[in-house]
């Protein structure tokens, strides 16, 4: 319904949208692979969303929402695999790194890592 937040499982829904998008994407070309990775990325940070819905925080930025993760006691174990994943997302974006398959396949380990840790929390 427009206007509504979002629940937990609509943040779950969206990751998975964003997952098979950023995984379904030719990423041979430079930008195809920067905004595959870019997918990848807000497919972990909408697993993230679902499990703070839950935990009633809202965070209105990436900076928080990374703080959040690295300092919750559930969460930091899968700092790592996230904070990879924006810094893939942003140096696509805004530092103009070239990216490729290779490195899309690299991030989906990080990317099932954190999938499998939320919805194990959830």
């Amino acid at each position: 319904m427009p206007g509504m937040p979002p629940t937990a499982s609509d943040h779950v829904g969206k990751a998975d949208e964003n997952k098979k998008f950023g995984l379904g994407m030719n990423a041979t070309h430079p930008t195809s692979a920067g905004w595959a990775l870019t997918a990848l990325f807000y497919s972990a940070l909408h697993y993230t969303e679902a499990y703070f819905f839950n935990s009633s925080v809202s965070l209105q930025n990436h900076v928080k929402r990374n703080n959040a993760i690295k300092f919750d006691p559930k969460l930091k174990i899968i700092f790592p695999h996230y904070k990879y994943l924006f810094d893939y997302s942003f140096n696509a974006r805004y530092r103009l790194n070239r990216y490729g398959k290779a490195d899309v396949d690299k991030a989906k380990p990080s990317l099932d890592a954190v999938e499998r840790h939320i919805k194990g929390l959830l």
